[in-house]
């Protein structure tokens, strides 16, 4: 999941859904609510003060690892965004060509089923689907669900991973996408997003979340906590960071000769061994992100060098192949939000 993220209202204070017909950016909206199911749920979601924004097809620039298999780009900023500044932006949007995605944490929160990864509908209790449902193009699904205060994070019912939680903190911190009816995407040709079960936005943002919600979240190991952060870096500035902090001589290995930096290295190593895919404590992508964080701090406190990095990047590639664009966003966000990071003597002083 920002620095300069907008006030919160009512419909993002501690998740809570009370709407008042205020907006994100603290304006009131002149589009009343409307439980329309005709309208399209973009515009039925901006009507309620929740932003939604418009991602298009990666372009492959400089920067980016031949490899690179980024599908969409969305604004930059776009965790931050107000309603107002997406209304704007929605006038850009190409159907056929672009995806519209909703932030989440702002009123209405998404528990997205990933049935790649074994998620299964049925094991979301009813009680939490009567407010829509969306059929996704991988064949898994988006449940809406009243805003709780909980940021992104792993979702898991009765100790099963299911997919991920997009919510948003009452901070704005730990915000993530929900692709919308209506667009497509260059990943899945000739599929899209079905309402299966239309959306009922007025009751979403005007209901408390029910305790059954908060006890999934809460056993999720979700966090109320995450503060915002720097918007993810660009492609070109992980470039220069790594370029900043790779020795000159290949031969030099002086920064990794720091033995608080290589135990620190060979920990993070030897725990890939133990990874387990979908668990909430020892899952792969747990392991990436933390990993990544503390390489990040690691090397710009001069403990370790940039092919520390690299590293962990070939790991994290090894026990979850196909995983580079997912690698490649955790750099972004490390690189724009960490800073020197260590107890060393000889780097900490």
């Amino acid at each position: 999941m920002e620095s300069g993220v907008e006030p919160v209202t009512s419909s993002t204070s501690a998740g809570n859904g009370s709407a008042t017909g205020a907006t994100s950016d603290g304006a009131i909206s002149t589009i009343p609510p409307t439980h329309d199911t005709k309208a399209e749920l973009h515009l039925r979601l901006l009507a309620v003060g929740i932003p939604v924004v418009v991602c298009k097809p990666h372009r492959h620039r400089d920067g980016c690892k031949p490899e690179c298999q980024q599908e969409l780009s969305p604004p930059s900023g776009w965790s931050r965004i107000t309603a107002k500044q997406a209304r704007a932006g929605i006038a850009a949007y190409r159907p056929g060509t672009d995806t519209l995605a909703m932030v989440g944490g702002h009123g209405i929160d998404v528990l997205d089923i990933d049935a790649k990864a074994g998620g299964d509908l049925a094991m979301v209790p009813e009680a939490l689907q009567h407010w829509g449902r969306t059929r996704t193009p991988s064949g898994g699904w988006h449940v809406p669900v009243p805003s709780t205060g909980y940021g992104k994070g792993d979702l898991f019912i009765e100790g099963v991973y299911q997919g991920d939680y997009v919510g948003g903190t009452a901070l704005g911190g730990a915000r993530l996408l929900c692709f919308l009816p209506g667009s497509t995407r260059p990943k899945y040709p000739g599929g899209g997003y079905v309402e299966e079960r239309p959306w009922d936005v007025p009751a979403l943002v005007t209901t408390e979340p029910p305790a059954l919600l908060l006890d999934l979240c809460r056993a999720s190991n979700l966090s109320m906590t995450s503060g915002p952060a720097k918007p993810a870096a660009s492609a070109r500035q992980v470039f220069d960071f790594v370029a900043r902090h790779t020795p000159a001589d290949p031969y030099d290995q002086a920064a990794a000769r720091c033995g608080y930096g290589h135990t620190a290295l060979t920990r993070m190593i030897d725990e890939v061994c133990q990874v387990v895919a979908g668990d909430q404590h020892r899952g792969r992508h747990v392991w990436a992100v933390r990993s990544v964080m503390r390489v990040t701090e690691l090397i710009a406190a001069g403990c370790l060098t940039s092919q520390a990095l690299a590293l962990i990047e070939r790991n994290f590639a090894a026990v979850k192949p196909g995983s580079d664009h997912e690698m490649s966003e955790l750099q972004k966000y490390a690189v724009a939000n960490v800073t020197p990071k260590t107890r060393c003597e000889v780097h900490g002083g």
